[in-house]
């Protein structure tokens, strides 16, 4: 500390200002990294919480569809009078099955659409050909007492092999509500799940998950995904995801953190679940600490030359002084010294003069 202070006032000011400046400078480029990367994962939530929304509003129009257009069917006359008829009527048949093949055709995300008469003696009318299906390992129609979405199963067509998911619903009769038939409309996954992707969740770098009621996923970007229950895919994800809300939490550590979005279909009772990665921030947040990094040091360099530059400005007379006084001789006379600034010549004749007084003994 004393060798410190014994030091040259240049040194000493310099060392002062530059700590006086430069830290204050250094906790205000953190404080800026930290808010600007809090701000920007705050806007990737919302974000991702706004395109949730829009892929919401996408499925309820199709749920909503499919509903109404099931209460159509049934309510159709000839439907109808085809359920309560004593055997099967192929003119029936025939019409019937021309109408819904309209329907189907007219919408895409419409895989089929089967009508089970009650009575055993009329054959199930289906628009596709349907060559085997696991739907029994879901429920079994002819036990449906109320409207019901069933899960995802698969289906064999002439197409091939897919994946749908249906909404089954009992006709019955204006009087004695007595049960006729049921009706099944079956959605497309493939066709479904077009809506995960566009538009995309965090850019691209998202996933997104379609889950009912009973915690299976009925569609994904993933098709790995499909079929199975959520929290077999994220263990503890149920303590994230508070029911009833929409928004966003924090799942996993490490380099399996991820954010979870969550935005629910109030029709059918299901969820969208997006999961976007967290890395997809920590390269947001590279990005800020590089931009934060440089504005700093051409600060702190800005300010650094600023401050030698007037510490010099100060201290070179000063020193000019220091070196003049040390040639004074206390037994001769006073000389005159140039009292302008040290850049001018002290034989200019503008340039003023002073006397040094120096005691005798």
């Amino acid at each position: 500390m004393r060798r410190w202070m014994g030091g040259s006032l240049r040194r000493k000011l310099s060392m002062i200002m530059l700590v006086t400046t430069l830290i204050p400078l250094l906790f205000l480029g953190g404080f800026a990294y930290t808010l600007s990367s809090r701000s920007t994962e705050a806007k990737t939530e919302q974000a991702g919480i706004d395109t949730l929304r829009q892929m919401e509003g996408n499925l309820s129009f199709i749920l909503q569809d499919v509903e109404n257009m099931s209460i159509f069917l049934i309510g159709q006359g000839e439907v109808a009078q085809y359920l309560r008829g004593p055997e099967d009527d192929l003119n029936a048949r025939t019409r019937i099955l021309g109408f819904t093949t309209n329907l189907v055709s007219s919408k895409k995300y419409i895989s089929d659409i089967t009508i089970y008469p009650a009575n055993p003696k009329i054959a199930p009318l289906s628009t596709t050909t349907i060559y085997s299906s696991n739907l029994g390992t879901q429920v079994n129609v002819r036990e449906v007492n109320q409207k019901m979405w069933t899960g995802l199963y698969t289906v064999e067509t002439y197409a091939g092999l897919g994946h749908v998911f249906s909404f089954i619903r009992p006709s019955r009769t204006p009087g004695s509500y007595q049960t006729v038939g049921w009706l099944s409309i079956s959605l497309d996954e493939s066709a479904i799940s077009r809506y995960w992707s566009e538009p995309k969740l965090a850019g691209g770098q998202g996933e997104v998950a379609l889950v009912n009621d009973k915690g299976m996923i009925l569609s994904a970007t993933d098709k790995s995904w499909l079929s199975r229950p959520l929290e077999s895919l994220l263990p503890g994800i149920a303590s994230v995801m508070k029911p009833g809300t929409n928004g966003a939490a924090t799942y996993g550590a490490g380099h399996a953190k991820k954010t979870v979005l969550t935005y629910e279909e109030p029709l059918a009772g299901w969820k969208l679940v997006g999961l976007i990665p967290f890395e997809q921030y920590q390269a947001q947040s590279r990005y800020i600490l590089q931009l934060t990094a440089v504005a700093v040091a051409i600060a702190v360099l800005a300010t650094a030359g600023l401050i030698l530059f007037v510490i010099q400005r100060v201290t070179n007379p000063l020193q000019t002084l220091a070196r003049l006084l040390s040639k004074v001789n206390p037994e001769e006379p006073s000389p005159q010294y140039p009292a302008g600034s040290p850049t001018k010549s002290a034989s200019s004749p503008k340039a003023t003069t002073c006397s040094v007084r120096t005691s005798r003994s």
